[in-house]
């Protein structure tokens, strides 16, 4: 009987652990995206300034250069251009469980800007977009720092003491 407790216990405490896990990956996942789009922008502003290449060509080439959640919207955002949907479509077919509203809707916004003006004005705006990303960049690795770490802690020690609560 006690080792049917003592088994439990692991696996409560480990249960805990992974769900406090997932839990602290989200932070770290904003933190990655908004890092990405922020390189992105950088890429972009060179691609359009110096090189002229079509728009769908240069997502194409930053994909493989990216997380695949980064690379995810990228996609989304492709399949969109192709069908020819606007920005609330896109929105809405964004998966960004781990983006904050306020993240997405300048991610949307950025995306829904690219090839509609001409070249000098496409450089400015995507170097606006690149400053607001990098503040929420600033913020949310602060917030990976704090809580990345944190919760798979919380998880553990909330399944440590259910686990003597079984015993």
């Amino acid at each position: 009987m006690i080792a049917l407790k003592i088994i439990a216990g692991i696996g409560i405490t480990a249960l805990c652990g992974a769900v406090g896990y997932k839990a602290g990956r989200r932070y770290t996942l904003r933190d990655t995206v908004l890092s990405d789009f922020i390189l992105m922008c950088d890429y972009m502003r060179g691609d359009i300034a110096f090189f002229h290449k079509p728009m769908k060509i240069m997502i194409e080439g930053y994909m493989d250069k990216f997380c695949p959640e980064t690379a995810e919207i990228l996609r989304t955002y492709l399949s969109c251009l192709d069908t020819g949907t606007d920005a609330a479509a896109l929105r809405e077919k964004i998966p960004a469980a781990y983006l904050t509203p306020d993240d997405r809707e300048y991610v949307v916004q950025l995306l829904s800007v690219l090839g509609k003006s001409d070249e000098e004005a496409q450089v400015e705006s995507i170097g606006a977009f690149r400053l607001t990303l990098a503040d929420k960049q600033k913020e949310s690795a602060a917030n990976r720092k704090k809580y990345s770490s944190l919760y798979p802690r919380l998880g553990l020690l909330a399944g440590a003491c259910a686990a003597l609560i079984i015993l």
